[in-house]
């Protein structure tokens, strides 16, 4: 197993059960699973660091609900937006991220409440 985010963990899992469950005693993992915050904050922080705005993934946000991407506002005062990968979503992602940008606003909208909700999945 490689290298992965909260939404490649249960892939894992489900592997490693499998492994169990058929006996299999030459199944190894070498978990590199990261969490996004702690590697977006990573980014965030580098001095070189110039981007107005989040367009955050909604497969991940439904592993870690909206909350997993509050951060971004409060902490560094980013408009994000959480969307969807069809081309209607990233484009009212895109819009969103703009408006608020125009409006000197730095919010977390949820555009994809159809699959993110505001907890993460326990």
């Amino acid at each position: 197993m490689g290298i992965g985010f909260e939404t490649t963990t249960p892939g894992t899992i489900l592997a490693l059960e499998e492994a169990i469950n058929q006996n299999i005693d030459n199944f190894y993992i070498y978990s590199m699973h990261k969490l996004v915050e702690p590697a977006l904050r990573a980014l965030l922080e580098q001095p070189d660091f110039d981007i107005d705005g989040f367009l955050c993934p909604g497969h991940v946000g439904a592993v870690i609900g909206e909350e997993g991407f509050e951060f971004l506002v409060k902490d560094y005062n980013k408009p994000s937006v959480i969307c969807g990968f069809e081309a209607g979503d990233i484009l009212i992602g895109i819009y969103k991220i703009v408006n608020q940008l125009l409006n000197n606003r730095a919010e977390l909208e949820n555009e994809y409440k159809r699959v993110v909700k505001k907890k993460e999945i326990r």
